[in-house]
């Protein structure tokens, strides 16, 4: 769409779906909006054209849903998703892309939905769903007969809190084999409410296709009084056409079936005059009589003199139908045998048309669920693809400069190490991104998991802090630390706690002005007693394989007090991390939005800062993995202190982890400490990329490393039996036969079975790792691979 004139340049063919032509719409010209845009959503979408997408943002998705008139006048819903495509050499907006979607029977679906729930949480009767006997639904009529006001309350429990040892005893005996077999059940029984207090019910069971359980009950003790009333009064015959007159629907018909007496409320909901219906066979109403089935129980039960109870579908004069739950006591003569029969029935149809609408809504529920897991193993596709794709160039571009900054091509001059420098910053940028976008998802799809272990304290903050020196340095920027000395280690996910700090630090560093300060606090605070929690699963691996979290004893107390319940040890100390500036600060009412995902605060100061809105949203999601929760204090221009708080978990089972012992662990990785055993070793190159093949064949023949290159499984496997090589770097995704196969099959031949194999691969999911070291090889590296890092994995693999 052109915003110079709000005509469109171009669109396509599914435009003919609404049966216009592609031509229809380019002749409609800046009138467009106006035709096809419905009159009550026009304002709203020129609001979103003129304003969004004129003053929007670069690649960001702008999305709007509206309706669109179709050729014959009839509307549709859309929802569209708009991107700036073009500006002028002003910067001025004149092009921006629209994608459409028809979303109409979505929107049909929300408002069925809408209505059907309406329906049930309005219904007289209580109507529940359960799951494996468990509650997942109530609706409020079921609430206030238990005397509950919440749902929560309820929600997750099972059925027998409201019911007796004894009917728990007779259900589970009676009714559940029942229930299993016929899918329904029906009856009575006596529930209890949350006072306490009992109370007569009357329970009707369905079980669905899909396990559920949909229960349908209702307060019958008036009912049951009136019962035990009409039989006194029948047999004390007083009063008796006054207390008929006061019950629900009633009638009266002799042994053969002829109605004698009806009240004014049968009279009302069948439609008929008491001249109409009293001399009449009660299946003038009755529409289930001539069912054999149901009408043989029914009269079997009558005649032999017990009282029948179930439901009935009746036929009004009118010819609607409607439902009664009805009661049909028969009276004996001295013989035993009926003399007429009494019927006490109850209008349920509204309970049944909800009971029907809920199984209906549960079914779409059930289509609903399965589109959202089709939805989102369809995202996770997409974020492997997309991280895969981006992988895959991004190796090539941070490899060749890296290997420019070695000048292993040449001597830079100054201003070319000033632009590869540039190059390698910008994608390592980007590489960032899409790590942080792939750590949410994980976290989001609850497939991210913590590996803990003992961290050594002065060196993760040592560790973070050399991430941030040359930032710091560049803007005269003081970073300072404060750890106590007793303070040396805690369990957790190292990876995920530098994380997290190092996100801190460059945030503190980037919004801190040139001359500013830094600090990283460490300390150990006591827990309230209310805020005690469970401590997270230590992932058991290493040399700790058999170690249990113990207290262990300091000068002035112990790091752990055995806080116990149910069989479990509570940490009743966290630690903190506190990371101060002396920066721009951040205004009270951005404070709320801080932690959210892609979201920048956008103040006059923040604009000329670069981000993704990523970090902070990343950084609480981790924390809170490890139970803990990070907390920020900030003044505008005084600076801000972000705290994290971590549940302070240790061991000490092993004598090698004590302060002592803990002194003499390595500072950090030392690239290239080993010297190459083997002089001008032989490495195959299986990968199909030529820009990869390019960087990392230039790289390691200037180390003086030879190179052969297999662009795909079989040629990998062919060129190792020829060749021999000391060693194989595998790519994974290539045409043909891909690495998996080519690696497995490598480690089948006895001649090649010991070659050591390092996969690099842009494929970076979860499983991905497990997969290759499955398959055979010794080491796992995710593009862009550093070439510092990777020679040093040879040398080591080489050496051993």
């Amino acid at each position: 769409i052109n915003l110079e004139f709000l005509g469109v340049n171009y669109i396509n063919r599914q435009i003919e779906l609404i049966d216009y032509t592609s031509q229809d719409i380019l002749e409609m010209g800046s009138d467009f909006l106006k035709i096809l845009i419905h009159p009550d959503d026009l304002e709203r979408v020129m609001h979103h054209v003129i304003v969004k997408m004129s003053q929007g943002k670069d690649n960001e998705v702008y999305s709007i849903e509206y309706r669109i008139r179709h050729k014959d006048d009839s509307f549709r819903w859309f929802i569209s998703r708009d991107t700036i495509f073009k500006r002028n050499t002003d910067g001025k907006v004149i092009e921006y892309i629209g994608i459409a979607e028809d979303i109409s029977d979505r929107k049909d679906s929300e408002e069925l939905l809408q209505r059907q729930f309406a329906a049930v949480e309005a219904a007289i009767d209580g109507i529940a769903i359960l799951k494996d006997y468990q509650y997942t639904f109530l609706n409020k009529a079921h609430l206030n007969m238990f005397g509950y006001e919440r749902a929560e309350e309820v929600m997750g429990k099972t059925w027998k809190i409201f019911y007796s040892p004894e009917e728990i005893d007779y259900f589970d005996q009676n009714v559940v084999p029942l229930l299993m077999e016929e899918k329904k059940w029906q009856g009575e029984t006596i529930a209890t409410r949350k006072d306490g207090s009992k109370f007569a019910q009357e329970v009707s069971l369905t079980m669905t296709d899909t396990g559920d359980l949909i229960c349908v009950s209702r307060d019958i003790t008036e009912r049951k009084k009136t019962e035990e009333k009409l039989k006194q009064l029948v047999k004390e015959l007083s009063d008796f056409k006054y207390a008929l007159d006061q019950s629900s629907i009633v009638a009266i018909t002799n042994p053969q079936g002829f109605i004698t007496y009806v009240n004014e409320n049968f009279c009302k909901i069948s439609g008929y005059s008491p001249e109409e219906l009293i001399g009449n066979n009660h299946s003038l109403v009755n529409s289930d009589y001539h069912s054999g089935e149901f009408f043989g129980n029914f009269w079997s039960t009558i005649t032999r003199g017990k009282v029948w109870r179930g439901e009935m579908k009746n036929k009004a004069k009118d010819g609607t139908y409607y439902w009664v739950d009805s009661t049909i006591v028969p009276f004996l003569n001295e013989k035993g045998i009926p003399i007429q029969y009494l019927a006490i029935r109850r209008d349920i149809t509204d309970a049944k048309r909800a009971e029907e609408e809920l199984q209906t809504a549960n079914h779409q529920l059930t289509l609903a669920n399965r589109e959202l897991a089709r939805a989102n193993r369809l995202k996770q596709e997409f974020l492997a693809n997309m991280s895969h794709e981006l992988r895959t160039p991004l190796n090539a571009i941070l490899g060749m400069s890296e290997g420019l900054q070695d000048e292993f091509l040449g001597i830079l001059n100054t201003r070319q190490k000033k632009a590869v420098l540039s190059i390698q910053e910008s994608g390592q940028h980007l590489l960032e991104l899409i790590n942080d976008i792939l750590d949410l998802a994980k976290i989001e799809s609850g497939k991210i998991e913590l590996d803990k272990k003992p961290i050594i304290i002065p060196y993760l903050c040592e560790s973070s802090l050399t991430f941030l020196k040359q930032q710091a340095l560049n803007k005269n920027i003081q970073l300072q630390t404060f750890i106590p000395d007793n303070i040396r280690y805690f369990v957790a996910d190292e990876r995920r706690v530098r994380q997290i700090l190092i996100n801190l630090l460059s945030n503190a560093v980037k919004f801190t002005p040139n001359g500013g300060v830094v600090t990283l606090e460490v300390r150990i605070e006591d827990k309230k007693k209310d805020d005690l929690i469970p401590p997270t699963p230590l992932v058991k691996q290493g040399n700790h394989r058999d170690q249990e979290l113990t207290p262990l004893d300091k000068p002035g107390g112990n790091h752990l007090d055995k806080q116990r319940e149910g069989g479990l040890t509570y940490p009743s100390q966290e630690i903190i991390f506190a990371i101060k500036d002396t920066g721009i600060g951040i205004a009270p009412e951005n404070l709320d939005r801080l932690f959210q995902s892609f979201v920048q605060i956008d103040s006059s100061l923040s604009r000329q800062y670069e981000g993704t809105g990523l970090g902070l949203a990343l950084v609480r999601r981790l924390t809170e993995l490890h139970g803990g929760n990070v907390t920020v204090e900030s003044k505008i221009n005084q600076g801000s202190c972000f705290t994290v708080r971590l549940p302070y978990v240790i061991l000490s089972t092993d004598k090698s982890l004590t302060p002592s012992a803990l002194e003499g662990t390595p500072k950090g990785e030392s690239f290239l400490s080993l010297p190459c055993p083997i002089p001008h070793p032989l490495i195959l190159l299986a990968e199909d990329n030529q820009a990869n093949i390019d960087s990392i064949s230039d790289y390691l023949m200037s180390r003086d490393y030879r190179l052969i290159i297999a662009r795909n499984g079989e040629d990998a496997i062919a060129i190792a039996k020829a060749s021999k090589p000391h060693l194989i770097l595998m790519d994974i995704s290539m045409p043909g036969m891909d690495g998996l196969e080519a690696t497995t099959l490598i480690r089948a031949d006895q001649e090649l079975r010991n070659i050591p194999i390092i996969a690099l691969t842009a494929f970076a999911m979860p499983g991905d790792r497990e997969k290759c070291i499955a398959a055979g090889v010794n080491e796992y590296l995710t593009k862009p691979v550093r070439f510092k890092h990777l020679l040093n994995m040879i040398v080591q693999l080489l050496s051993q």
